[in-house]
């Protein structure tokens, strides 16, 4: 048993045990069932600890894993954070469960649902097979023979999947755990700022696993849809086939819009996004972070009719993932699917944009995902960096993290107070980009977005944003506390440029590569003349009409290599604002640009981020097509004008120490 408190980490409680590692034989139909039956009794097990996670309010999340990694034994290992300090409710539930799926694992259903998700997955990748990245073929390829194994054709897998498990009983997922979940151990830890003492753990799981156990999983009855099935898809009322970039626009009688490109890059998989409102620009400056936790835990909302629990039964689990991001000039929904997945993954979310639940069911648990963010925040150096110096710049601006007390008291109607009113009322923009006929597109679209209420374009932009702006001249040096290991230290360097707008992106491409320059030449200074193998990043980051611009460098070092590592920034930045810029630097600097822009051009990805926000003003559409041409324009010339111009200025320095650590003293400047 291993008690360790650790400043900044969560309260997390997990159990493990080890077994000698199965000996290597041969890829044959016998190893495949034994490592499927593995997958299915964790698939089984964990959708019963995320039932129990939205039941019970103690538990806040949970997780298994069964891994060889070392090539020496097999862990598996069950692990959780509880709501606040309640481990000891929290542990009881979950030993609970594992004692009965122990006793008598999964239902008949439980298994046929697990075997479904696996095939599924493997008959996901046939279409996709042509087209996988070749590098995440390497890496497969290499990993796979490393281990003795070989890499299987797609169809392949698929038949040797369906052979190898076409008569798995619940009897052999049973015996499958039982044989993962033996061996030495249990060997219990708990990890938390101020952990629980090492006998209280012990005596709790004993205690627990004294219990009387719990009746006999019985499968509950499957939800049913509460919402209209659309059997008729709502016409589109006009097509544009549009050029420079080459896409179609459909717009439907409600006034949704949708922007469809058929591509080849990956075979049976799409790209969607959805655009709608403002974003932070209607929101209320004290609303932005409500609205920034809010869409992280918007799917767990559920919608009116159906809670969370009984949408992962109806969609799956992975269909709730998507992802939610509240930005500068509209709020974004974007997820990667299976081509066959779309149209019932369109039901879903037009659902939620028509009928958010915004329900209480997690108030309970909010505090508790609160302070693991903020411990996280306090924890990596970056944040903590960026946020000293944002809050110093423009002290209370809304993306600048308050006191945790601050936060911990918000509920789901604080969620809907900031996010209801763009979600159901904001007129819909939906991309979809892949491998995927525009029939199939418009039907669905139109069978789900297509049929939703008209939403009237109305402004509801704010003048009242606060944005973070830079004083001149700088402050002196800020000096931030983090709560990581205190052999861990960091410094940023910010120097403030302007606020970006359109009419000056051709000088915004010249700082991008200007701070890769000063990237290339931190990176050699800091591994070649410090002997160091630090990885230090200088980057620009300019938002339109948002926060004001910067470029920012950063090492993340050792306390007593603080100072050198500041001062060789500041070296850089003096040689490359006295024009000491290259040839040659530049061409290093601009090719790995230039080809990475190459490559990302021909992914959905990069084609589903242009094209969304095309119905509106096209800017990002315009910036996404001039990369290359503003990154290969760039002369010496512009870079000696730049670096004159803004790294002459003196930048804002801020540096993070642990509590527990002693800064050595720093070199003469």
């Amino acid at each position: 048993m291993l008690s360790l408190s650790e400043p900044g980490v969560a309260l997390v409680v997990s159990a493990c045990r080890l077994r000698p590692i199965d000996p290597q034989g041969p890829e044959d139909v016998a190893d495949l069932r034994r490592r499927a039956l593995t997958e299915i009794w964790i698939s089984v097990l964990t959708q019963r600890l995320n039932k129990l996670r939205v039941r019970e309010g103690s538990l806040l999340a949970s997780g298994v894993d069964v891994s060889d990694e070392t090539g020496e034994a097999r862990t598996t290992c069950i692990g959780l954070t509880p709501t606040g300090e309640a481990w000891e409710a929290a542990l009881g539930h979950v030993q609970a469960e594992l004692r009965r799926f122990e006793r008598d694992g999964p239902t008949d259903l439980e298994l046929e649902l697990a075997l479904e998700t696996q095939r599924a997955d493997l008959v996901a990748l046939v279409p996709q097979a042509a087209t996988l990245d070749s590098g995440y073929l390497a890496s497969e390829i290499s990993g796979r023979a490393l281990k003795g194994r070989v890499w299987p054709q797609a169809r392949q897998g698929v038949r040797a999947f369906n052979l190898a498990t076409e008569d798995l009983t619940p009897a052999d997922v049973l015996t499958a755990f039982q044989r993962d979940w033996t061996g030495a151990g249990p060997f219990i830890a708990a990890t938390a700022p101020a952990a629980p003492a090492r006998e209280a753990v012990l005596a709790a799981w004993t205690r627990n696993a004294m219990a009387r156990g719990l009746e006999k999983y019985a499968d509950t009855k499957s939800a049913t849809w509460a919402y209209a099935r659309r059997d008729k898809a709502a016409p589109a009322v006009s097509r544009q086939a549009r050029s420079n970039p080459d896409y179609v626009r459909i717009t439907f009688a409600n006034g949704t819009v949708l922007n469809f490109k058929q591509t080849a890059y990956a075979k049976g998989t799409v790209e969607l996004r959805m655009m709608f409102g403002q974003g932070r620009r209607e929101l209320e400056n004290q609303a932005y972070l409500p609205a920034v936790i809010g869409s992280g835990l918007f799917a767990a909302g559920g919608v009116g009719r159906h809670s969370y629990e009984e949408l992962v039964e109806l969609f799956g689990s992975t269909s709730l993932d998507f992802d939610f991001d509240v930005g500068d000039d509209a709020f974004l929904i974007s997820e990667s699917l299976v081509r066959t997945n779309l149209a019932s993954q369109l039901q879903l979310l037009a659902t939620y944009l028509s009928d958010p639940g915004f329900r209480d069911t997690l108030d309970s648990k909010i505090p508790s995902a609160i302070e693991l963010t903020y411990r996280r925040a306090y924890t990596d150096i970056p944040e903590v960096l960026g946020q000293a110096i944002d809050e110093a710049a423009t002290p209370g601006a809304p993306g600048n993290m308050p006191p945790p007390a601050r936060l911990t008291g918000l509920t789901s109607k604080d969620f809907a107070r900031a996010l209801r009113a763009p979600i159901t009322q904001s007129p819909l923009e939906v991309t979809v980009v892949g491998d995927i006929s525009e029939a199939a597109v418009i039907e669905a679209v139109g069978q789900t977005f297509g049929m939703l209420p008209p939403r009237a374009a109305v402004s509801r932009a704010r003048a009242d944003n606060i944005f973070v702006r830079f004083a001149t001249p700088p402050p002196p040096e800020i000096h931030a506390i983090h709560q990581g290991p205190p052999d861990k230290a960091g410094v940023m360097l910010v120097w403030p440029l302007y606020v970006a707008v359109p009419a000056r992106r051709r000088e915004e491409y010249v700082l991008k590569v200007l701070a890769q320059i000063f990237s290339d030449e931190l990176r050699h200074a800091v591994r070649e003349r410090l002997g160091k193998t630090y990885s230090p990043e200088v980057v620009s980051n300019m938002p339109d009409l948002a926060d004001q611009g910067r470029l920012v460098a950063l090492v993340e070092t050792y306390p007593s290599d603080l100072g050198a590592a500041k001062a060789e920034a500041l070296a850089i930045a003096a040689r490359l604002a006295r024009g000491e810029i290259t040839a040659d630097m530049l061409a290093a600097a601009r090719e790995p640009m230039l080809s990475g822009d190459k490559s990302f051009r021909q992914t959905d990805k990069w084609w589903a981020i242009t094209l969304a926000g095309t119905s509106g003003d096209g800017q990002l559409a315009r910036d996404m097509m001039e990369v290359s041409a503003l990154t290969g324009e760039v002369t010496l010339d512009d870079l000696k004008t730049a670096a004159a111009t803004w790294l002459t200025q003196p930048p804002w320095i801020a540096t993070a120490t642990s509590s527990q650590a002693t800064r050595a003293p720093e070199p003469r400047q």
